[in-house]
């Protein structure tokens, strides 16, 4: 959605994400999912449309991936070829960013942000964005409270992110306020999906509509493998 949102417009903020290739993304679930590229691709396409549905005009997808990049462009993003920094989020997330300040030198924040959050709202990523609003740099943690799902900075700001294991803390310490430390908000934005057990805790919240068809397609597709034997 890219007007009407009830919640504004957002055209001082950019949101970048990083998918890699997707064949070899979300490896932890290559034995359980054999179609994960279609569930990797679902989630991104989820993850951006309660994004733009929240009123954000600028959004920066950096990936190597064709599947990935036709999506982006079909949808009218900015896309980032990425063919050199497949193994590395943190310096997709620079490139990314660095694209977004050289489109609009207008911008306030630059959101770095997980494209694996099938269940996010459009309401709750509003409202972390206007939590954010009053610091130079703001994190979400996941579920967890390890991982980071979504880092907000002031748009000067071009130090290196931190994502990777333990990441929450290593942003904390290079000054990031924690928004929701208590891990009581949120749960959707909060959510990124790496195991079967996170899909699991996306489902039950409620995954966007991508998610969703995937779950139902492959669930028939075992029922009839069921059916079959």
């Amino acid at each position: 959605m890219e007007t009407g949102s009830p919640y504004g417009r957002m055209p001082a903020i950019a949101v970048v994400l990083a998918v890699k290739e997707l064949a070899n993304a979300k490896t932890r679930l290559t034995d359980a999912v054999p179609d994960r590229e279609k569930l990797v691709l679902a989630m991104f396409a989820d993850t951006v449309d309660a994004v733009r549905a929240a009123g954000v005009e600028h959004v920066v997808v950096v990936s190597p991936d064709a599947d990935v990049a036709a999506w982006a462009r079909h949808h009218r993003l900015i896309h980032i070829s990425d063919a050199e920094r497949d193994s590395s989020l943190n310096a997709a997330f620079a490139l990314g960013a660095d694209a977004a300040r050289t489109t609009d030198r207008q911008l306030v924040s630059i959101v770095l942000l997980q494209a694996d959050i099938p269940a996010v709202r459009p309401a709750e990523f509003a409202a972390a964005i206007a939590a954010a609003r009053p610091y130079p740099r703001a994190v979400v943690a996941d579920r967890d409270g390890t991982g980071t799902t979504m880092l907000v900075r002031q748009a000067h700001i071009t130090e290196d992110s931190s994502f990777g294991p333990g990441s929450a803390a290593a942003h904390r310490n290079a000054g990031a306020v924690d928004l929701d430390p208590l891990g009581q908000n949120w749960p959707g934005l909060r959510t990124d999906v790496d195991t079967l057990a996170d899909l699991a805790a996306a489902a039950e919240l409620g995954v966007g509509e991508h998610t969703s068809k995937w779950i139902q397609a492959r669930r028939s597709a075992v029922a009839r493998a069921r059916d079959a034997s």
